[in-house]
């Protein structure tokens, strides 16, 4: 048989034996019905968020050649009702590749603000115009988007020239 001593205390008893807990009672904190989660989450779905999408995705040359550099500009627009947090632009040369090409931290970005990401590069090898070069804001999914299916912009064909 338990019995409550106040404070919190318990006290429990066998076959005639008395034994205090020393321990209080913490009630368990309450969880949320379905009801409580669901309109959680509607009210999460209408907060204003940015939309981060890439407006403009260009390599110069084209068609590069392997050991010279090509210059890559990447435009990013917040098209979202609210300002970003930090995030990330990065260009692959390929897809494929496991490390970015080039990289750049952005801190912010306001609604309907624009930014442009230049960078300069030169490939190690050639490849025939059958590949695909990849762009991609918000690289670390940090910035909780309104549209997370609009983060990226291809060119294909896309190759590199031998020397």
């Amino acid at each position: 048989m338990n019995m409550r001593l106040g404070l919190g205390f318990t006290a429990v008893l066998t076959a005639g034996l008395v034994v205090a807990s020393c321990a209080p009672q913490v009630p368990a904190a309450p969880t949320p019905s379905q009801a409580e989660e669901a309109q959680t989450a509607a009210a999460f779905a209408t907060m204003d968020k940015p939309d981060l999408v890439i407006t403009s995705f260009t390599i110069d040359p084209e068609t590069p050649k392997m050991g010279v550099p090509a210059h890559v500009r990447i435009e990013t627009l917040n098209q979202g009702k609210a300002a970003s947090g930090p995030y990330k632009v990065a260009w692959y040369g390929l897809i494929g590749y496991p490390t970015p090409s080039c990289l750049w931290d952005v801190a912010k970005t306001e609604p309907g603000g624009k930014d442009v990401h230049e960078c300069d590069f030169s490939f190690g090898s050639y490849y025939p115009k059958d590949r695909t070069s990849y762009a991609m804001v918000d690289a670390d999914t940090q910035s909780y988007e309104s549209d997370e299916e609009n983060n990226e912009a291809v060119i294909w064909p896309f190759g590199v020239l031998p020397p």
